[in-house]
């Protein structure tokens, strides 16, 4: 855990801390990526929480002709959105 981290937050929020040095080029160190899933205690998933993120119109095609298979059916009723974004990016 690094230790410069520790001296400016509260214990309780250690969890918070990642690994990462750059200093050797052959041996990066670089747990960022894993900042946003870190909390402490249970986790509660739910899907009417959850929205969908898909990269292109084509993407979204698909994704809504499987979601009307038989064992997809309901998600488009249970998820809260779905995000295109080629839609946002151009």
């Amino acid at each position: 855990m690094p230790e410069e981290g520790k001296k400016y937050i509260a214990d309780s929020e250690l969890y918070r801390l990642v690994s990462f040095d750059m200093t050797n080029t052959s041996s990066i160190i670089d747990w960022s990526h894993e900042r946003e899933w870190r909390m402490p205690g249970d986790f509660e998933f739910r899907v009417d929480w959850s929205a969908v993120l898909l990269e292109t119109k084509e993407d979204y095609r698909e994704f809504i002709k499987k979601s009307q298979s038989k064992e997809n059916k309901g998600i488009l009723e249970d998820i809260c959105g779905i995000i295109v974004l080629d839609a946002l990016l151009m």
